[in-house]
């Protein structure tokens, strides 16, 4: 049986920039830099065999050599753990050249990492695993072309799995990013297709050739809200069994609706927000926090200025208290 973890999506040292406002005395650099340190703990926990990379492990706007040395430590981390790691560049990891960072200065990645070149598809056969991993990095941060064609053949007698930067068919509102269709994935007939860019984790197609998206490590914004993590499964018998979810994640986004009355009071408003932050905090494991957006909603939610800043000063004064993080409290633009 073999233990593989799928990840992407990194965007390592960007901040939640929206939280940094109304707590401006933290470290929101930090969520991403702990999701790495969390994601090599669980390929660990998990005894994993592999993990895949998906491209995006830097951020091109937050990227300096700290980063670089981040990606190393954890390597050697899970080279002390004799784990594999597989890899490929992002757009993003195109454009701030991480890859070559990682070898300036005298540095050396360990033996455990296979970062794919740029060029062409290429094959990494891991046979104490039993796979053959197919990956090729992005040449840049701007990707127009499918790639898909230039990834080689399935190895026989392997569980195949193909690795991918790609925005897909980018229907669900991204910008085109090395874009393909599930038809040309799948008549590569690889096992596995571990896909990185689209920040939701989505199952395209499952069995015989599963089609995924890891989803990224942190939700960085409110739209990136629920779990985030990695997607761990096992090889047995030439077939993906026990696909699960693992959280990386330390703070979790939630966009919350709250319908107000027209008889609430200010006191009954904040009561009303506050149930339903504490609904949403019951799904989060220990040691993850919540941030959220609250959009008010109602026939009468408190139309004066005066109304909403009580409402507002409320929501956040109780929810400090609780611990919930909240990065905007939005009001309807007009009644009804």
């Amino acid at each position: 049986m073999t233990t593989v973890v799928h990840a992407a999506d990194v965007h390592l040292n960007s901040p939640l920039r929206r939280l940094a406002q109304h707590y401006p005395d933290e470290d929101w650099h930090r969520p991403t830099r702990d999701a790495l340190a969390r994601l090599v703990a669980v390929t660990i926990d998990e005894t994993a065999d592999v993990l895949i990379l998906a491209g995006d492990i830097a951020d091109r706007d937050w990227y300096d050599d700290g980063v670089a040395r981040l990606v190393l430590e954890a390597s050697a981390a899970l080279y002390d753990a004799g784990v594999t790691v597989v890899a490929i560049d992002g757009n993003h990891d195109a454009a701030c050249g991480i890859r070559r960072d990682l070898t300036a200065y005298g540095r050396r990645l360990p033996p455990n990492v296979v970062w794919f070149d740029a060029d062409a598809g290429q094959t990494a056969v891991l046979d104490d695993a039993g796979l053959a991993v197919h990956g090729r990095s992005l040449p840049a941060s701007v990707v127009p072309d499918d790639l898909t064609s230039s990834f080689p053949a399935r190895v026989p007698g392997l569980f195949n799995i193909g690795v991918q930067h790609t925005s897909l068919d980018h229907r669900r509102g991204s910008k085109p990013c090395a874009p393909t269709t599930v038809d040309a994935l799948l008549r590569l007939e690889y096992d596995y297709w571990a896909l990185g860019h689209v920040h939701a984790r989505r199952i395209v197609s499952d069995a015989p050739s599963w089609i995924a998206f890891a989803g990224n490590t942190q939700g960085r914004k409110p739209k990136e809200e629920g779990a985030k993590g990695a997607t761990v499964f096992t090889v047995e018998g030439g077939q993906v069994r026990d696909m699960r979810h693992r959280l990386t994640a330390t703070v979790r986004w939630a966009r919350l609706q709250v319908n107000l009355r027209g008889d609430d009071d200010s006191d009954t408003a904040v009561e009303r927000v506050h149930a339903e932050l504490d609904a949403a905090a019951t799904e989060l494991p220990p040691g993850q926090r919540l941030a959220a957006r609250v959009e008010l909603t109602g026939q009468r939610p408190h139309r004066t200025e005066r109304q909403r800043a009580e409402v507002e000063a409320g929501v956040r004064r109780w929810s400090s208290e609780s611990g919930y993080l909240i990065e905007q409290i939005r009001w309807p633009d007009r009644a009804g």
